[in-house]
């Protein structure tokens, strides 16, 4: 019997290749690839596009320009240059995608990225994937000449150069590069598609900062989202849209993309629940540097970047080295980037640093530093000058920052009053001409300047980079920071007197008419979890700690933060939140301030996108109403989804577990384990686990009976995803105890369902497995690297206001 099995255990599903998000191989026998793609048939015969979708008819050369994108002219060369870098510049990764494609298939794990790119699919890319279709592009009606479906550009006489930035593929930020390893003699589509390791195809793919960033612009949106055009896109939101999980593990088919006949994974796998349960519009950004967290974050978005805050942190000698190549080191604010606030060695190291997490300097990551099929191999440091003296991209990308950074600066607040030329004031905003405006204009304007008030009071301590310089307000503005950074429990008197001192200070403030000029809108400190109280999981993530992979990448500053206090977290046990977790020091656990900037075109809230009802509307009225149900349970956390927020299996489904990484300790241990069970005569033993061998490993070279083994066990439907997806593997001991207490948890919720179905007396029984599934769920829980399962609770700051306030508080909002 063959069947897939994933590599290695539980919470490496998401340690493969960024952004494979892959940990497995093999490939089912009874349910073969199917090929997508066919060999170029004869004109006559010609395949066309799918059933029910028209080909897009397209004059023979382009309308559109990549000229009218943003600025259009009004860049300066070098902002040219950084836009370029930041929508194009792939960074030579196309060269890691192919690699990964090429291990992976190796152990049966079939990676491609050429059914995401079917042209077939282009009418409907945003609405199933949240793709961006690049402008200028049409619809293909037949395959080209490798057979291959890939959307039609129709030229452009202002499009950078496709030498240095490759060619467009028709989907924003996924660029294709003639592959120098492609032989025409031994190119078959369909042995492609059936094991795309084994034959080199015609193009090699890569990524671009743009595939994530590129998102629509809130103040031109376009009428018809799958049919942009370059005036409607805007490369500093984010794409709010994305579908990430589902491009790797769902209906973009990239990893085993041939399952069910071609449809992709489907509920039976994990990995598509995986998939399926990530929040629209995030990232999971360590997916190569995996931290055994099930962490995706929403994707930042980049406003009044010449304004952020600045902070005096310790540069590390490598990265020094690294940026005298560019400027004074000396002279370099340094400010702090990602969620967490790790990224802190300056703009340009934090930029780079990008590059390298989409796949830049790739065979470094894989053969070098951490091999992803191998868990027991600890990460090592990411070294900035074995990648600068190795590696041609690294210094070609690093002489980029500096027009990278440039090109960022311009962008400014995307205004709620100027969308769509301003046709929106009034209705969904207050504009500030009704401050003297009619009587009943002036009324409306009183609600905004009460906003203003309530934000002063409790928002603009964390959210304003424009902060007291001197004086009482500076010294209490610092002594209250210093409470909220170090938690130390209750507020003393002094830290009362700050408090008051402050709100003062910004009651002034924010009533200014330049408060908003060039404010960033938060103030970039990083804040304990444990005060925030938000989910943990981003907050807990490993990389940037001492001996991580992006050691060099964080300023000893922030390795060298105080321990965050004990949290209090929903145990799934009991129902209650009685669950106590101390977090990790060494620079974990903390959440750099977001900022506020547009915030009405940015909901759903929170670092993981997880408060605000996602409709996939990018229209002005749908971002409002997306919004509008974000700030609400935002200010009314009550209303928010707590636990039905808990990412869970929706139907039963399996994990695939490779016994060669279990190791023969666990094995062995697995093979003698035997359930509890209630003494009730003619019970059948569910069947939770079965070992089965891959047989389409046998004649792999290297590959030994072992490594062909897999175990196959049940995941029962409810079970949490991050019950999982959040045990560190790489430590064998409690890889081996993760197991069995899992098999512990997934055999006696089986049981208990069986026996509870007995009449009269089934119900009593079923207490029995019910309470040794709940002691399976608990050592899990202890084996965590972050056991905080409800994504949605915290931030309750303003939840204490009265409605009054509430309603002002959002019409200031929306003015941002």
């Amino acid at each position: 019997m063959a069947i897939r099995s994933r590599i290695p255990a539980t919470a490496i599903w998401s340690a493969m290749i960024l952004p494979l998000l892959v940990v497995g191989c093999g490939q089912r026998e009874n349910n073969p690839a199917e090929t997508p793609i066919a060999k170029p048939p004869a004109p006559a015969k010609a395949q066309g596009p799918q059933a029910g979708v028209a080909p897009q008819v397209a004059d023979s050369k382009g309308k559109d320009k990549y000229a009218y994108y943003g600025k259009g002219d009004g860049y300066t060369p070098l902002q040219q240059t950084g836009r370029d870098t930041w929508i194009m510049w792939t960074g030579g990764n196309q060269k890691f995608f192919r690699l990964g494609s090429e291990k992976a298939g190796r152990l049966g794990i079939p990676v491609e990225y050429f059914r995401l790119l079917d042209s077939r699919g282009r009418p409907t890319r945003f609405q199933r994937l949240g793709l961006v279709n690049e402008p200028n592009f049409r619809q293909a009606t037949q395959p080209d000449e490798y057979g291959l479906w890939l959307d039609e550009w129709l030229g452009d006489d202002t499009y950078p150069d496709t030498k240095i930035y490759g060619e467009p593929t028709g989907v924003v930020g996924l660029r294709k590069f003639p592959n120098p390893k492609f032989d025409k003699s031994r190119w078959n589509v369909e042995q492609y598609f059936q094991k795309p390791h084994t034959i080199e195809p015609p193009y090699l793919v890569g990524m671009s900062c743009g595939f994530c960033h590129m998102g629509f612009n809130p103040l031109k949106p376009p009428a018809d989202p799958e049919n942009p055009l370059w005036e409607n896109l805007a490369a500093n939101l984010g794409n709010q849209f994305l579908k990430e999980g589902g491009i790797f593990f769902g209906d973009g088919k990239v990893v085993f993309g041939g399952e069910n006949g071609g449809k992709g994974l489907g509920n039976e796998d994990i990995l598509y629940h995986l998939g399926e349960t990530q929040q629209r519009g995030t990232s999971e950004t360590s997916r190569l540097s995996y931290d055994f967290i099930n962490n995706p974050n929403a994707i930042n978005s980049i406003f009044f970047l010449e304004n952020r805050p600045a902070f005096k942190e310790s540069l590390n000698l490598p990265a020094r080295q690294q940026l005298t190549k560019l400027l004074n080191p000396d002279t370099m604010p340094i400010h702090h980037v990602l969620k967490d606030g790790s990224d802190s060695q300056g703009i340009p190291i934090a930029s780079i640093r990008v590059y390298v997490n989409i796949g830049m300097c790739g065979s470094y990551w894989i053969e070098q530093l951490w091999n992803p099929f191998n868990p027991d191999v600890p990460q090592k440091p990411f070294d900035m000058a074995v990648a600068s003296q190795n590696f041609p991209e690294w210094d070609e990308t690093l002489k980029r920052t500096p027009a990278l950074e440039a090109y960022l600066a311009t962008y400014t607040p995307m205004r709620l009053e100027k969308a769509e030329g301003g046709k929106y004031q009034g209705e969904l905003v207050i504009p500030d001409s009704y401050k003297n405006g009619t009587a009943d204009q002036k009324a409306r304007w009183k609600i905004v300047e009460r906003g203003q008030i309530v934000f002063a009071e409790n928002c603009a301590f964390c959210h304003s980079s424009k902060q007291p310089e001197s004086g009482d307000a500076k010294q209490a503005l610092d002594t209250l920071k210093t409470y909220f950074t170090s938690g130390n429990g209750q507020e003393d008197e002094a830290t009362k007197q700050a408090r008051k001192t402050v709100k003062a200070y910004y009651r002034i403030a924010v009533v200014q008419d330049g408060f908003l000029d060039n404010n960033t809108l938060t103030d970039d400190v990083r804040y304990p979890v444990s005060e925030l109280k938000e989910n943990a999981a981003r907050a807990l993530a490993t990389n940037a700690i001492q001996g991580h992979i992006w050691e060099q990448f964080s300023s000893p500053e922030y390795k060298g933060q105080p321990t965050a206090r004990q949290l209090t977290l929903y145990n799934p046990i009991t129902g209650n939140n009685d669950r106590t977790f101390q977090p990790p020091g060494g620079g974990r656990g903390y959440y750099r301030t977001a900022s506020l900037v547009s915030i009405w075109a940015t909901a759903p809230f929170l670092h993981n996108n997880s408060v605000g009802t996602f409709n996939g509307d990018p229209s002005v009225r749908g971002r409002i109403d997306v919004f509008n149900d974000a700030i609400h349970k935002l200010l009314y956390p009550q209303d928010r989804d707590g636990l039905k927020s808990i990412k869970r299996a929706s139907t039963r489904t399996y994990l695939n577990i490779r016994l060669a990484v279990l190791g023969s300790a666990a094995l062995e241990k697995i093979r003698v384990y035997k359930p509890k069970l209630p003494d009730l005569p003619g019970l059948k033993l569910p069947e939770v686990f079965q070992l089965v061998e891959d047989e389409t490993l046998k004649d792999v070279p290297g590959v030994g009976k072992l490594d062909r083994l897999s175990i196959r066990i049940a995941i029962p439907e409810g079970t949490p995803i991050n019950l999982l997806a959040n045990i560190n593997v790489s430590d064998p001991e409690k890889r081996i105890a993760a197991v069995l207490a899992y098999l512990t948890y997934a055999w006696q919720t089986d049981i208990a369902a069986e026996v509870s179905k007995v009449p009269v007396v089934g119900k009593e029984l079923a207490k029995i497995p019910q309470q040794l599934a709940k002691d399976g769920m608990n050592e899990l829980l202890k084996l965590s690297e972050c056991p905080d399962l409800v994504e949605d609770h915290g931030h309750e700051y303003g939840a204490d206001l009265n409605d009054d306030d509430k309603k002002a508080l959002i019409e200031y909002l929306k003015k941002l």
